[in-house]
């Protein structure tokens, strides 16, 4: 699967849309008081999730074509960032779902949280 890391490396907007999604997982940095800083560690957690969901809701593939099923669910949850990224007052579509499910069963099957 393609992580974070490597979409960022294909430069442009995507790169911009990454950096952004990195932006929406803050934590504070080390040895520095009152600092924030993305938290790339949960942001990639959230992206494998976003990928998840995506691959959930498609059919299950023949074993031949799992790999272009993948594929096409990093496509897709890639354009997802570059929408999120252009909207404005955007959040982590993993943390909302996390926040509004707070202390009960997992959002979607298969979900793990970050």
């Amino acid at each position: 699967m393609i992580c974070l890391y490597e979409l960022h490396a294909l430069g442009g907007d995507i790169e911009e849309a990454v950096l952004e999604f990195g932006r929406l997982h803050l934590r504070e940095a080390p040895g520095a008081a009152e600092e924030l800083v993305p938290d790339w560690e949960t942001a990639e957690k959230h992206w494998v999730e976003l990928v998840h969901m995506i691959l959930g809701g498609a059919a299950p593939p023949a074993r031949s074509s799992l790999h272009r099923t993948l594929r096409r669910a990093e496509n897709a949850a890639a354009g997802f960032l570059l929408r999120l990224n252009a909207a404005a007052g955007h959040r982590c579509p993993i943390c909302r779902l996390l926040d509004d499910c707070e202390g009960s069963e997992p959002p979607y099957p298969g979900g793990r949280g970050g």
